[in-house]
């Protein structure tokens, strides 16, 4: 097998030196600068599982003073949501 590659003629495109040349650079700096990029990303921090969470929803207690909280039920969303009835 081996004498029959050799008997073969090469076949394949040869490139110019300076082509091969200016081609190993412009992949060289790509490689560097893809580097560069992975590292800058490794180094962010990653922010903790609680600041991807979505915030809850704060209860009345947490929203309302504290001297108010004998009123909580007028602030408790079926309330709050509604408007008193219309007096003459």
């Amino acid at each position: 097998m081996l004498k029959e590659l050799e008997s073969k003629p090469n076949t394949s495109t040869t490139f110019p030196l300076e082509l091969v040349l200016v081609a190993q650079k412009a992949a060289a700096s790509m490689l560097k600068e893809q580097l560069k990029a992975l590292i800058f990303e490794a180094k962010q921090p990653t922010p903790p599982a609680s600041a991807l969470e979505e915030p809850k929803e704060k209860t009345s207690e947490e929203l309302v003073l504290e001297k108010y909280h004998g009123f909580l039920d007028i602030f408790a969303k079926p309330k709050a949501g509604q408007l008193p009835s219309h007096h003459e």
